[in-house]
């Protein structure tokens, strides 16, 4: 005689699946999120360093110089543009979007999150450094997020980001 399972069993079974799926799911896509913020405050740090190389070569411009452009003469000692589309203004990739510059005043970092869902371009959440030419110290490291990213910004707290909510 052949055993097979009920219906009963095989539903029970389908449900439990289903439960775990639920439970698993979100935490897995904040995982993901967070290892993508991971990877740009990594090439904030290098973007950091190449605008630092900058500074003791020629020192603060006098006037403001985007070095993330499409222009061979703005550029940084470094790259950190593989896998990054640049344009006039900015050098981006699926998630994220950069920028560096500096004037007379001192110099900025940027890193913009998009949400990825709609077609509209507000940020979910951005990532902020700036270097004040008065002390020469990267002085400000900020994460600003819109509510539902905070935990983005929580989360790289231990890499001294101060976190304030944009709306």
């Amino acid at each position: 005689m052949k055993q097979a399972f009920t219906l009963i069993e095989l539903l029970v079974v389908v449900l439990i699946i289903g439960i775990l799926s639920a439970i698993a799911l979100p935490q897995y896509t904040k995982a993901v999120e967070k290892a993508r913020a991971s990877e740009a405050v990594m090439n904030m740090s290098n973007l950091q360093k190449g605008v630092d190389m900058y500074l003791l070569e020629n020192g603060y411009p006098s006037s403001t110089k985007n070095f993330l452009k499409n222009n061979p003469d703005a550029t940084l000692d470094i790259d950190i543009t593989q896998g990054l589309t640049c344009n006039d203004t900015a050098c981006s990739n699926r998630y994220f979007q950069y920028d560096a510059s500096c004037g007379a005043y001192g110099c900025s970092i940027h890193a913009y999150c998009f949400h990825q869902s709609g077609s509209d371009n507000e940020y979910a959440y951005w990532l902020y450094m700036h270097k004040s030419k008065s002390t020469d110290t990267w002085d400000a490291k900020e994460c600003i997020y819109d509510e539902p990213k905070e935990y983005i910004c929580k989360g790289l707290e231990s890499q001294g980001y101060e976190r304030s909510s944009c709306c």
